[in-house]
């Protein structure tokens, strides 16, 4: 027997939940896609104090970017997907379910720009009214604020059957803003190129550190370097690939050559301050092309072992009953 059109369909409370949920979820994720890359570029033009003025992050914003390229083309099919249905008339605009994930969107909303003057008000009693600040809040209240204003809009919408300018209008707003928050994040960030180079010039420089450590050990045991080395023997096998290109010499009785040739500059914006490397070793500053260092095994060892061990009588010194100086009694 054929369904008759005015029964609603079976599955059909689940599909609008669906479709809800899968449209609200996207949109809270957008939002904090877009909200992150500004976030960092605010970080990055205008510093500030506290905890406001947290360092620029690449990564936050390569994530906001990749977030917003995947789930704005879900968003956006999910709310097609939503509106079309409501059009035909196979789920009901009007129901309990749309009605209940919405109010729920609105007081996320609310509260978000509630909680976002609460920040300002806080954070201007505590000395912190930088504009990094006040620009991070502002994005907050704005972007919570916008969402608010639209669902509010759509909640009140009666009639699917014929496109409305507002909402379509708003659709294309977002939909430049996200562009925008992409083309700009992308500007502000490596390329991928970029990141290849400098994440094997990172791992070069964490090879130079373990040679350096292990034949400097080895020429304290045997009390004498090597005239040639396979480095391979030196490092975990895991990371026998990150030798490609260092070579060894041996200089001296004493001190030895590291050679390799690097791709970036240290002191390139997409290096600099992402060092791994102990800054007690020469290569944590590195300039582009084939570069050499000459290390003494025996002071190698040495500067090792001070940093690795502490200061025992140092730090008995600095307690709470230093010993007493010769000749005088202890109280």
């Amino acid at each position: 027997m054929e369904q008759k059109k005015d029964q609603p369909r079976q599955g059909q409370g689940a599909l609008d939940a669906f479709l809800n949920l899968l449209s609200l979820i996207t949109l809270g994720w957008l939002a904090g896609a877009i909200g992150t890359i500004i976030f960092q570029l605010i970080n990055r033009y205008f510093g500030g104090i506290g905890y406001s003025s947290a360092y620029f992050s690449e990564p936050a914003v390569k994530y906001g970017i990749a977030s917003i390229i995947v789930i704005a083309p879900v968003y956006y099919a999910a709310l097609n997907v939503l509106h079309n249905r409501y059009k035909r008339g196979e789920l009901n605009h009007a129901g309990g379910i749309y009605r209940w994930l919405t109010y729920l969107m609105l007081l996320v909303s609310a509260l978000t720009i509630i909680g976002s003057f609460i920040a300002l008000i806080s954070g201007f009693l505590n000395g912190d009214y930088t504009v990094n600040t006040l620009l991070k809040i502002l994005a907050v209240a704005v972007i919570a604020g916008f969402i608010f204003g639209y669902y509010l809009f759509d909640l009140r919408r009666r009639d699917y059957s014929k496109i409305n300018r507002w909402s379509l209008g708003v659709g294309v707003v977002v939909a430049v803003l996200l562009a925008a928050a992409v083309i700009v994040g992308f500007l502000n960030v490596e390329t991928p190129q970029t990141a290849r180079l400098r994440l094997a010039d990172s791992r070069v420089q964490q090879a130079l550190t373990a040679l350096s450590y292990s034949i400097s050990n080895a020429y304290v045991a045997s009390g004498e370097l090597a005239e040639t080395v396979n480095l391979a023997d030196f490092v975990t096998p895991s990371r026998e690939y990150d030798l490609m290109g260092i070579t060894y010499r041996k200089v001296s009785d004493k001190e030895f050559q590291l050679c390799v040739n690097f791709n970036l500059d240290s002191t390139d914006p997409a290096v600099n301050g992402q060092s791994y490397v102990d800054p007690m070793y020469k290569w944590v500053r590195y300039q582009r092309g084939y570069q050499c260092y000459t290390i003494n095994a025996a002071s190698e060892m040495e500067k090792y072992n001070k940093a690795a061990v502490p200061d025992i009588q140092g730090e008995i010194n600095k307690g709470p009953n230093p010993p007493a100086p010769t000749g005088q009694p202890i109280n």
